[in-house]
This record gives structure tokens, C-alpha cells and sequence, in this order.
């Protein structure tokens, strides 16, 4: 689900937890989601950004170097 799309369904909880249900738990049954992302919809008014992990490339790292190499003489091929 994109930001816009997330952004949404956090102003659809927040509006149906007001004026509609009113239950945590009645609107995850309605929209089809955990109870925690009805509670941090009804606590945050957007969405917490994705968090992306940092990854070490451990079978690739000796191979690194070449394949920067190969790219660069790739470039003067026509």
C-alpha cells in the first residue's frame, strides 16, 4: 500500500472511530486490519514512515570491486 493509500485508511478509521463504530475492535473487523494499526491511526494523524534495514552484502563483497569494473568498461562499449 502506497503513503496516499495508508494516509486514507488512517483518515477513514479516524473518522469512523468518531462518528461511526467507535470500538477498536469493531472498526479492525470493518476495515480488515490489526487492532494496532487502528490504535496508531487514532494516536498519529499520519503514518510512521517505513523503516528500510541496512544490509551488509556478505556473499557478494569480494565481488564487489570487478563488478564495479565491469560496469565502468561496459559504459565505452557502443
Amino acid at each position: 500500500m502506497n503513503m496516499k493509500g495508508k494516509m486514507d485508511l488512517y483518515t477513514r478509521i479516524r473518522r469512523e472511530y468518531r462518528w461511526g463504530v467507535g470500538t477498536v475492535r469493531g472498526i479492525a473487523q470493518m476495515f480488515k486490519v490489526h487492532r494496532r494499526l487502528v490504535r496508531d491511526a487514532l494516536d498519529n494523524p499520519l503514518p510512521p514512515k517505513r523503516k528500510v534495514p541496512l544490509r551488509q552484502h556478505t556473499n557478494l563483497a569480494p565481488a564487489i570491486p570487478l563488478i564495479g569494473v565491469l560496469l565502468l568498461a561496459d559504459r565505452d562499449v557502443p
